[in-house]
């Protein structure tokens, strides 16, 4: 789920290859994180899984980081927790 230039051997990620072969309805990928039965959805996203809008962020390739994205600020629930 990285970026080639950071693999230690160097190969195409496992989603990327699933991207170039066009095996995914979508080329979007989501993780649902929870204290128990935390999800990695591929091609897609489980709408029973949230409410409201998502917002999607592009992603930053840097050196040593997995994924990037600059945030203002983030809300849980009706809480700001950064920004």
């Amino acid at each position: 789920m990285a970026f080639q230039n950071i693999s230690a051997s160097h190969s195409t990620p496992f989603f990327g290859t699933l991207v170039a072969q066009g095996s995914l309805p979508k080329n979007l990928f989501a993780f649902y994180l929870a204290e128990e039965g935390s999800e990695l959805y591929l091609g897609g996203i489980n709408n029973k899984l949230y409410k409201g809008n998502i917002t999607y962020l592009p992603v930053t390739e840097e050196v040593m980081q997995l994924f990037r994205v600059v945030l203002d600020a983030m809300l849980v629930t009706i809480h700001r927790v950064s920004g």
